[in-house]
């Protein structure tokens, strides 16, 4: 299996909710509602623990996936409401 590439991830964004200096929030956007995808950390543990996407229906599933560490976190917040 090969590597994803940026066309495959779209424009990645990293959200830190609740000010402690962790991913809690991953965004994937296309540009286009009905492509964009994003990993939640609903706790705040370190985690993604759902992977939801915005398309004809909102669809969420669980996952299992440790938050990314050395990336760029945006400076504002996700919007996500938990």
């Amino acid at each position: 299996m090969s590597e994803p590439t940026a066309e495959d991830l779209g424009n990645v964004t990293y959200h830190d909710d609740n000010a402690d200096g962790f991913v809690d929030f991953e965004m994937h956007d296309f540009g286009c509602c009905d492509r964009n995808w994003a990993l939640v950390d609903s706790d705040f543990d370190g985690t993604f623990d759902l992977h939801v996407q915005w398309g004809y229906s909102f669809t969420g599933k669980p996952i299992e996936q440790p938050v990314p560490h050395f990336v760029a976190i945006s400076p504002r917040s996700s919007g996500w409401v938990r």
